[in-house]
């Protein structure tokens, strides 16, 4: 398993609105997670492969790729069955 336990968890936040954004990580920083963003759906899903966040935090209304079809393409893709999603 290439996810170690004691291996620092990954949030990936996923808005297009950098101020939003922003504000999340600020507020999560103090906390001992990695935190990658990404400001639209493509880069969301680039995001997810490369960086395999343990957590998503997903807005719907995305730029390129809603947030619906990003949702959709992580669930198909059973290597990322162990990600946790929130969305509004």
């Amino acid at each position: 398993n290439k996810h170690s336990y004691n291996a620092r968890k990954r949030i990936l936040i996923v808005d297009d609105v950098i101020l939003i954004s922003n504000l999340i990580k600020t507020r999560i920083s103090n906390l001992d997670y990695e935190i990658e963003v990404a400001k639209d759906g493509e880069e969301a899903l680039e995001k997810i492969a490369l960086f395999k966040p343990n957590l998503i935090l997903l807005d719907i209304m995305l730029p390129k790729l809603s947030g619906v079809e990003v949702l959709k393409r992580i669930k198909e893709d059973k290597s990322n069955q162990y990600i946790k999603i929130i969305k509004p």
